[in-house]
């Protein structure tokens, strides 16, 4: 059994860190989140209550490298993402790299309601972007997405993760970086298409309420038990910052 060193993230130059998170020569999905030490996936409703300038940096760096951000609408509302979500040192990254200067954006709806509740990301977004949804998406929600975004409806009332990915990648992407939120992980960990988990763990005890990371509410997925391979550990003060990918 191999035993991981402890990096200091502070030693990794942006560069280093792109290196250190590569991803692979095939489809890649990659989750990312961040969890108190007690297991909130929030604080006061928001993900970045959990956060520091360090985890705030590699969220910010772990975009660069992706043909694709994997959004559901419910993080996009609650965290309030709008405009780039690439810094302007990330565009310039991508650019020496003959890569587009933004990656492709893809937003997971069930019901489509983001486009009335939150019309500023689609209008402010730098590329348009693909909306994967479902039947319980209504007619006037579809219609305001018509010219800011590429729709995309299944025949069911709930998404498909096999279905959402095969087309993303017919599209030609092929680096997959997520930041959920918990319901999304939560269908993605059941549908058995996740290959690597960055999880910060914050050094905070929030108590009961919060949602974890992954969260299907009230509606459950059953599956069982998905092994995991602890694949790299840097550290940031008080904060872990890990890397795992699935064993298969």
């Amino acid at each position: 059994m191999s035993t991981l060193t402890i990096k200091a993230l502070d030693s990794f130059s942006d560069n280093q860190l792109l290196e250190h998170y590569t991803f692979p020569d095939r489809r890649w999905c990659r989750f990312n989140f961040v969890s108190s030490a007690d297991g909130a996936a929030t604080v006061r409703g928001h993900s970045s209550g959990l956060g520091s300038d360090a985890d705030k940096r590699l969220l910010q760096v772990l975009r660069w490298n992706a043909d694709v951000l994997l959004l559901g609408s419910g993080t996009i509302m609650a965290e309030e993402y709008v405009g780039s979500l690439i810094s302007d040192a990330g565009v310039q990254w991508r650019r020496e790299r003959g890569l587009s200067p933004h990656p492709a954006i893809a937003v997971l709806t069930t019901t489509a309601s983001i486009a009335h509740e939150y019309p500023q990301f689609f209008d402010k977004s730098p590329v348009p972007p693909m909306v994967f949804t479902t039947t319980q998406a209504a007619e006037e929600d579809l219609a305001a997405l018509e010219g800011k975004a590429v729709v995309h409806q299944g025949q069911t009332p709930q998404l498909s993760p096999h279905k959402v990915l095969s087309t993303i990648e017919k599209a030609g992407h092929r680096a997959i970086h997520s930041e959920g939120g918990p319901s999304i992980f939560a269908r993605f960990v059941a549908a058995d298409v996740v290959d690597q988990l960055c999880l910060t763990f914050s050094p905070m005890l929030v108590g009961s309420g919060p949602r974890r990371i992954a969260d299907a509410g009230d509606h459950p997925f059953t599956h069982g038990p998905r092994n995991l391979r602890l694949d790299s550990i840097l550290q940031a003060d008080d904060m872990l910052f890990l890397s795992y990918r699935r064993r298969r």
